[in-house]
């Protein structure tokens, strides 16, 4: 008894399967369906943005509701995807608001004959042209992290320093600038990435890149990362006028600088080489400006251009010599050399007791005429050489005036000399 109700049952199940199978594929009643949502496609929007110069300020995100009558079958395969609404922009030509037919378009498997609007709303497409406007505005960057301990971080560069906003007045006014933003953290090298960006207007609101129109999608971005390093400065000493480093006491003014560059130029500067100072050109306290030189592709974080460098000369003692006699060198055959400087005051430093012992026999003074070879008076250098005293310098440049004169003409005018040399009145008086 069970087993025939449950046959029962199974008989008027598969029945009730074939009759709804039968009636929608063999009857296919008429029904009637609602498809609300539809966006509408503009159809000529490039055409009259670049001939016309017009772009849609509204209405542009319209949607439709269609009410459609047909058949069953056909009816099942529509939805707000596959309906195709449309407005033909083409014969657009100014600005002004537009009320527009609009097409409908069924996908292809849609036997359209089978199937008819019976309500459609709106009726029209209201949409609205405007003039076209241009503006360029500023790219700016902010980059929101931290550098490396040791490291700094330099003024972000971009591939576009100014980008083209388009759309109309009323949303392109506002605009102020463009804004990207890096955000990394313990950054050691530098940085290149192409990032997103933001139209950011007066009041700091954001406008939608939706709204407009830009030139550049991108911006590459470029963070120079550089590292820091603190050098000392230093100075050269050149011994010279009985002084040496011994006796020099420096100060250096900055004593050091920070600079900063690429870590392959950084780490192999350990000094800042100004330059030399001739201690002979220094008598009790010397101050002397240097420029202050880096490696090129770094730079001077600290900003100083200059450096002042003091030099004071201790334990040392001067004297001053009379020397009343040069010695030449270098005389030209042709020429005859008179000294018109008769003694020259010389000024030695050196050791208090070394300097106190030199005396004039230990004083000697050479002027070398090699370079001068035409008769003439001339300002001739004089070197001054303390024999038996290494440790004692001349601290000033000396010079003399000597007076060529042509070897025959001086002959000629000492006629009381004869070829030997010998005094013609007092070999008579002999």
């Amino acid at each position: 008894m069970q087993k025939r109700q449950i046959l029962t049952i199974l008989v008027a199940l598969v029945a009730s399967v074939a009759l709804w199978i039968y009636v929608v594929t063999v009857v296919n009643p008429e029904d009637t369906i609602e498809v609300s949502g539809i966006p509408v496609t503009f159809l000529g929007q490039d055409a009259i943005r670049e001939d016309y110069g017009l772009i849609i300020s509204a209405g542009q995100d319209a949607t439709v509701r269609l009410r459609i009558s047909g058949k069953r079958t056909e009816l099942r395969q529509l939805n707000a995807s596959n309906i195709t609404v449309t407005v033909d922009m083409s014969n657009v030509r100014r600005a002004r608001t537009y009320n527009a037919n609009y097409n409908i378009t069924y996908p292809a498997n849609v036997n359209t004959g089978e199937i008819s609007i019976t309500e459609r709303y709106p009726g029209t497409i209201a949409y609205t042209v405007e003039r076209l406007e241009k503006k360029q505005v500023e790219v700016i960057g902010v980059f929101e992290g931290t550098p490396a301990e040791g490291y700094t971080v330099g003024t972000m560069s971009f591939d576009h320093d100014i980008i083209e906003v388009s759309g109309t007045e009323e949303d392109i006014a506002p605009i102020s600038h463009a804004l990207v933003t890096l955000s990394r953290t313990n950054l050691q090298n530098t940085v290149t990435e192409l990032l997103d960006y933001q139209l950011i207007n007066t009041d700091g609101t954001e406008t939608s890149l939706d709204e407009v129109s830009t030139d550049v999608t991108q911006i590459e971005v470029t963070l120079p990362v550089s590292k820091l390093k603190q050098v000392p400065l230093h100075v050269g000493l050149l011994s010279g006028g009985g002084a040496t480093d011994a006796n020099a006491f420096v100060t250096i003014e900055p004593a050091t600088i920070t600079i900063s560059g690429d870590a392959s130029v950084v780490d192999g500067f350990n000094y800042c080489d100004l330059g030399n100072v001739d201690l002979s050109e220094v008598e009790d306290v010397g101050t002397f400006e240097f420029p202050i030189i880096i490696p090129n592709n770094s730079k001077n974080v600290s900003g100083e251009e200059t450096a002042t460098v003091t030099v004071e000369l201790r334990g040392l003692s001067t004297k001053k010599i009379r020397v009343g006699s040069v010695e030449f060198i270098g005389e030209s055959e042709n020429l005859s050399t008179e000294s018109l400087t008769s003694q020259l005051l010389v000024t030695l430093r050196g050791p208090a007791e070394t300097v106190d012992q030199v005396n004039s026999n230990n004083i000697r003074a050479v002027a070398d005429l090699t370079n001068y070879n035409q008769p003439g008076t001339y300002e001739v250098p004089v070197t001054i050489y303390v024999d038996g005293f290494p440790d004692v310098g001349v601290l000033e440049e000396k010079t003399i005036s000597v007076r060529l004169t042509d070897a025959d003409v001086a002959s000629a005018q000492n006629p009381e000399e004869n070829e030997s040399g010998e005094d013609p009145s007092s070999a008579e008086s002999g």
